[in-house]
C-alpha cells in the first residue's frame, strides 16, 4: 500500500504508518517544504520506506541528484538511484539496458550532467567499481588478499558520498565495471572495514541478488557454482527493482 505525501510527513500520515508497517510513502518533492540536503537528511533520519515523486522541474531534480551524490546521509530512494545509474551509464556512452518507466531525462541531458559534474561522476564510478576489491577483501584466503596491496588506499570516508552502496543491487551496473581500469580502482579503507552504512557493513549492500560479481565469486569460492541458479537469481533481481 502506497500513500502520497510531502516532507515533512504530516503527523497523521506517520500515525497511519506506525499502525500499518506495510504502508510505504511516495514523497511529492515539488510540493514539499524541505528541499535538497534538508530533504535527504529528514528522510534518512526518519528511515521509513519511501520513494520520491520528482515533478517536472528538471533543474530542481538535477540539483537534488547532485546533493544525493554528495551527501553523507544514507537514504533509499529508488527513483534517485535509477537516475544516478542512468547518469553513470551515460558517462560510458551506454544508452540501453535501463528499461524502466521513470526515465526522466534524455541521453543528451544525462551527458550534460556528466560534463557539468565530471569529478563527482568519476568518483562514483571509481567508488562503485572498487567494489571488486571489496569482493577480494571478503574472500577467506590471505594469499588472494595479498593482491590488494597493489592498490592505492584511500582513508576518506566521503570519497564518493555514501549512497553509491544502494546501486549494487542493479544488474545493469556491472556493464560499467570493465570500462574502469584496474589502475583507477582504490581500496576504500573505511568503506570496506567499518560499519559506516547506518551501522551496517558494506557487505550487506554488496552481497545482494543483483550483484553478478558477488554471486559468481561466492559460488566459486565454495565450489557451488550453478549456472542455472545464477541465471534465475539474475532474472529475479531485475524483476524486483522498484519503479515509480
Amino acid at each position: 500500500m502506497q500513500k502520497t505525501t510531502i516532507a515533512p510527513i504530516p503527523l497523521e500520515d506517520l500515525k497511519e504508518y506506525f499502525a500499518n508497517k506495510e504502508l510505504t510513502f511516495l514523497i511529492d518533492y515539488e510540493n514539499s517544504t524541505l528541499k535538497g540536503e534538508k530533504f535527504l537528511t529528514y528522510l534518512s533520519n526518519l528511515d521509513v520506506p519511501c520513494d520520491v515523486v520528482l515533478g517536472k522541474d528538471k533543474d530542481s531534480i538535477l540539483e537534488l541528484v547532485e546533493v544525493y551524490m554528495n551527501t553523507r546521509m544514507l537514504v533509499k530512494l529508488p527513483t534517485l538511484e535509477i537516475i544516478v545509474l542512468q547518469i553513470l551509464m551515460a558517462s560510458k556512452e551506454i544508452d540501453n539496458g535501463l528499461y524502466y518507466d521513470n526515465k526522466i531525462f534524455s541521453f543528451d541531458e544525462l551527458k550534460q550532467f556528466v560534463k557539468d559534474n565530471s569529478e563527482l561522476v568519476n568518483k562514483w564510478l571509481v567508488g562503485l567499481v572498487s567494489g571488486s576489491l571489496f569482493n577480494i577483501h571478503c574472500i577467506n584466503d590471505e594469499k588472494i588478499k595479498e593482491s590488494l596491496d597493489d592498490f592505492e588506499k584511500v582513508e576518506d570516508d566521503q570519497f564518493c558520498g555514501i549512497n553509491y552502496a544502494n546501486l549494487y543491487k542493479y544488474e545493469e551496473l556491472y556493464e560499467i565495471f570493465p570500462m574502469v581500469s584496474m589502475e583507477d580502482r582504490k581500496f576504500l579503507v573505511k568503506q570496506f572495514t567499518e560499519p559506516m552504512f547506518k551501522g551496517e557493513s558494506l557487505y550487506n549492500y554488496w552481497f545482494v541478488p543483483g550483484n553478478v560479481v558477488a554471486l559468481i565469486t561466492e559460488a566459486v569460492s565454495v565450489g557451488a557454482w550453478d549456472k542455472d541458479k545464477y541465471l534465475k537469481a539474475k532474472e529475479e533481481s531485475v524483476k524486483n527493482v522498484p519503479t515509480v
